[in-house]
């Protein structure tokens, strides 16, 4: 941070959800992906879920972390358990293999599952109907990016949506904005999520 609050050049920074210092010399411009997070599981238990399971890529990221809370979260506003037998931490191929059998052998399984991102969870059900598990009958799936592939999957999968490019839009402006003289103090600008609701979300059977 130091490197950038000393650039003579406006810095806008994109899905940087660190809270920014008031001294600091940049705008920020992220989407809120922990809101994000909570509003898809809370879409689940509102379809009479609650058993649901989480899918990651892991946390260690600053991404990550956050979409890991808004599940939390959700799970303890609704005074809903966690159960760690149901989080999957995904980084590899052969770890979603692995992710797929342990969910078959789960007793009780979860009735749903929230994941957080697209590539995962288009791998993730394909394993999981290769093991005979159909999407939303067995287990209704909730996704974040909204990626063009979630259409067109069978089923279409339901995703939280970033608006990546209002954000892209946003960040252009306040450059351009900067390099007009019309810029006013450095600010951060939080984005809302976008649930497109497709038929990988069913009530709980």
């Amino acid at each position: 941070m130091d490197a950038i609050n000393k650039q003579m050049k406006p810095v806008v920074l994109i899905n940087w959800v660190d809270h920014k210092l008031p001294t600091d010399r940049f705008y920020n411009v992220y989407t809120d992906v922990t809101r994000g997070t909570y509003r898809a599981t809370e879409l689940l238990i509102n379809h009479g879920h609650q058993c649901i399971g989480y899918l990651s890529g892991g946390i260690s990221n600053s991404t990550g972390l956050s979409r890991w809370l808004g599940y939390r979260q959700c799970l303890e506003d609704h005074q809903l358990p966690l159960n760690e037998a149901h989080v999957f931490q995904c980084s590899h191929r052969e770890s979603i293999q692995d992710m797929a059998d342990r969910f078959i052998q789960l007793d009780p399984r979860p009735t749903a599952l929230v994941s957080t991102n697209d590539i995962l969870t288009l791998q993730a059900i394909f394993a999981m109907k290769k093991r005979g598990v159909r999407i939303p009958m067995d287990v209704s799936v909730i996704s974040s990016d909204d990626i063009d592939f979630c259409q067109y999957n069978d089923p279409p999968i339901t995703s939280v949506a970033l608006q990546d490019r209002r954000l892209g839009k946003i960040a252009a402006q306040l450059i351009m904005d900067h390099l007009a003289g019309k810029q006013g103090d450095y600010q951060t600008i939080v984005l809302d999520t976008e649930i497109k609701y497709r038929e990988s979300v069913s009530a709980v059977r």
